[in-house]
């Protein structure tokens, strides 16, 4: 049966009708998350593979503390054994199989039920000291966990001022070209109208080009750093103007006194020092006597109920001697002077650090005042200018200054706000 072009093209038409609504229905099922900047901080806090490994850390040595002080507590034991055998003369199974003594008899069976218990009473300081380490590693570890989390924060406030700057950086070419178009020269204007088209051009290479792609590039930066699939859809939200800077600048003195309040890396290098100080005192502590004090006591037979009850109480003293005690008690000692050597270099890193972060803020806070300064006198003059002006010429002129301003002020704005992040990242807190 041959079918008409009429009724092909009815065919088709209706084809397309119905898969119409399934198309829609897909387009509209994307759903686009909003973030602002809490937001990426919350995602990146609960995300980020770093502070998840340092979360880990901390229970690895709660752990270890409790194993330390595990040592401190009586060691108990028991064991039950029944054991069959066949002798001929009298012998003694080894020490796995209970270490007791067969002898020829009818019964073939034994049976033994001991339990022991060891308390050990002194060792020089190494179990006392054992709990001091785990305790230091522990606090370390947190000290590492605040570090971490800081340091986090910081990159995703980084990512997500670069996703909203570029943002903003689009809407404002938006923003430009549509003033633009309000200054199109008539066709018989030919100079104004090439001038005109260059500062189209321009617009359009930027805003198609250079903004879109930084758009792309950035919200993937910033999905990355808070966990998220690249393939996500989301909005950033906010207005560098929301992001406001501090009033008042902190002095220099009172930056690097807060430096070594809050940054982590001063109480991670006492901690550390701390542990290696306890772990010259286990060194130490090695050479010492280790007296103890034990008690055993075991029943045994050839049938239930077992009768033989044997008991034992032994108080041990344990000399240790060993050649490499020196040369442990050297190493853990250069370790501690060497811990005390990266101080200072820390102290000199997180000082140079804090002083470099606080000329840039005070540089980019001023320069951002003088371009807001700038760019409200180029507002004003350009309102009253336009329409005063009777040239073209001189009013896409005044069109390009206000431009530049706009674009110039944008950029110091983007730029003393990463200042401010960098300089709370140096003082170890956020500026009030």
């Amino acid at each position: 049966m041959k079918i008409s072009g009429y009724r092909r093209a009815l065919i088709a038409c209706c084809f397309l009708w119905a898969s119409a609504p399934c198309a829609f229905a897909q387009e509209s099922s994307i759903v686009i998350k909003k973030i602002d900047r809490e937001e990426a901080e919350r995602l990146a806090l609960l995300n980020n593979p770093s502070l998840l490994a340092s979360l880990e850390e901390i229970a690895i040595a709660e752990q270890r503390l409790k194993m330390a002080r595990h040592l401190l507590l009586p060691q108990l034991g028991f064991d039950a054994t029944a054991t069959g055998f066949e002798a001929e003369r009298s012998l003694v199974v080894s020490e796995g199989f209970g270490g007791v003594v067969l002898s020829p008899s009818d019964n073939r069976r034994l049976y033994l039920g001991r339990g022991t218990i060891e308390q050990v009473l002194y060792t020089g300081g190494k179990l006392r000291n054992a709990v001091v380490l785990a305790k230091a590693a522990l606090e370390k570890a947190r000290s590492d966990r605040d570090r971490t989390t800081f340091r986090v924060i910081r990159d995703v406030r980084f990512a997500f001022l670069d996703a909203l700057s570029a943002v903003e950086k689009e809407q404002l070419m938006e923003s430009l070209a549509k003033e633009l178009e309000t200054l199109r020269p008539s066709s018989d204007q030919p100079g104004a109208r090439l001038i005109w088209e260059d500062e189209k051009l321009e617009l359009e290479e930027l805003r198609d080009q250079t903004a879109a792609r930084e758009k792309r590039q950035t919200v993937f930066a910033l999905l990355r750093s808070i966990g998220m699939d690249l393939s996500s859809e989301v909005r950033v939200t906010g207005r560098l103007d929301d992001q406001e800077l501090p009033k008042k600048l902190p002095t220099l003195n009172e930056s690097l006194s807060w430096a070594r309040e809050f940054r982590s890396e001063y109480r991670t290098e006492a901690l550390e020092s701390e542990m290696n100080a306890t772990q010259v005192a286990i060194a130490l502590a090695s050479r010492s006597p280790v007296v103890s004090l034990a008690g055993m006591s075991e029943f045994l037979g050839n049938e239930f109920p077992l009768r033989t009850n044997n008991w034992s109480g032994m108080l041990r003293v344990h000399l240790p001697f060993s050649w490499d005690n020196w040369a442990t008690i050297r190493e853990r000692k250069a370790q501690q002077r060497k811990g005390q050597v990266r101080r200072v270099e820390i102290d000199d890193a997180i000082g140079l650090e804090v002083r470099q972060a606080h000329f840039k803020l005070a540089s980019q806070m001023g320069i951002l005042s003088k371009r807001k300064e700038h760019v409200e006198r180029w507002r004003e003059l350009y309102a009253r200018a336009r329409a005063s002006m009777r040239s073209t010429e001189d009013r896409l002129e005044l069109y390009h200054r206000y431009k530049m301003a706009r674009e110039r002020y944008f950029e110091a704005q983007a730029a003393a706000l990463r200042a401010r992040y960098e300089f709370e990242y140096a003082i170890g807190r956020d500026l009030p």
